[in-house]
């Protein structure tokens, strides 16, 4: 019985060619090195089992279909890619795959659409300062972009608004910067905010926020404010 724990598996895309290059040259190097690599399915290398919790698959892409196809069909195509690989990592260490199999089946159920809330920070719901507002973030994870939508509701839970507050690039780490401790939501003068900090930096220029107007401040609002 293998018993072992990964903390992340690497999954790098290759063009077709690039793929039978480096799968011919790893073999070589493999059987060279009296390593024993699972036996891979017809496109997926993955590299011999070594003491690391790592693993890393190597897959061909079809780099020119996916950028002229739709958002759907890109969203399909990184999920059969994704699910191949892991799957493969299942069948050479002889791990069931059924839940694998199951998440498969429901992302297809959800359309491909990830939209979840947003639990960055200490709070996934604030309430305004002037006790009238609840504020929270829904994200919506495309196959290239990230969206953060800010719903207000009244203090009965009756949604008032729903706005789109920013879109960025699915990429330098802002997964996840958006779903961790380096992000959080605010009220500040009326409006309620997303502030999303960099993980490179804690400056005041390596954060990023995201603001709607909800309502203006009462003059009492203000003087307790400054009172702080």
């Amino acid at each position: 019985i293998k018993t072992y724990f990964l903390d992340h598996i690497d999954i790098i895309f290759k063009s077709k060619k690039d793929f039978h290059d480096i799968f011919s040259r790893k073999q070589a190097r493999d059987s060279k090195l009296g390593l024993i690599n699972p036996k891979p399915l017809i496109d997926v290398y993955i590299e011999p089992w070594v003491k690391s919790r790592n693993r890393t698959i190597y897959t061909p892409f079809n780099f020119t279909e996916y950028w002229e196809s739709t958002p759907y069909k890109k969203k399909k195509m990184l999920l059969d890619t994704i699910h191949k690989c892991i799957s493969s990592i299942s069948k050479a260490e002889g791990i069931d795959a059924k839940k694998l199999d199951n998440a498969y089946q429901t992302c297809l159920a959800h359309k491909l659409i990830f939209r979840f809330p947003f639990k960055g920070g200490a709070k996934e719901i604030l309430l305004s300062p002037n006790q009238e507002y609840l504020g929270r973030v829904e994200l919506l994870w495309e196959a290239d972009t990230i969206t953060a939508t800010a719903i207000i509701e009244d203090k009965q839970g009756k949604e008032v608004m729903r706005k789109i507050i920013g879109t960025q690039q699915a990429n330098n780490g802002d997964f996840y910067v958006l779903t961790s401790g380096r992000s959080k939501i605010n009220w500040e003068e009326g409006y309620f905010c997303l502030e999303m900090g960099k993980p490179w930096t804690k400056e005041d220029h390596g954060i990023l926020r995201w603001c709607v107007k909800v309502y203006t401040p009462s003059p009492k609002e203000e003087i307790k404010k400054k009172g702080k």
